[in-house]
């Protein structure tokens, strides 16, 4: 069994956000091929790191539950 599914999961979904998997996929089984390089993580991490301090603060506001 793995150590942590729950955060390894979390990151596997952060890195398929990223590397726009989904939209590579699609195009691949239409017979197309790769559209583009594929971001890095390198420019990316001030945003996940404003979105990681960001959200907690959202939710506790209650926006939700306006």
């Amino acid at each position: 069994m793995l150590g942590y599914p729950a955060a390894e999961h979390t990151w596997a979904l952060i890195l398929a956000l990223v590397k726009q998997v989904s939209a590579e996929d699609s195009i691949m089984h239409e017979g197309g091929w790769q559209q583009g390089l594929s971001t890095g993580l390198r420019t990316t991490r001030w945003v996940l790191l404003a979105w990681a301090s960001w959200v907690p603060r959202w939710l506790q506001s209650g926006w939700l539950l306006e």
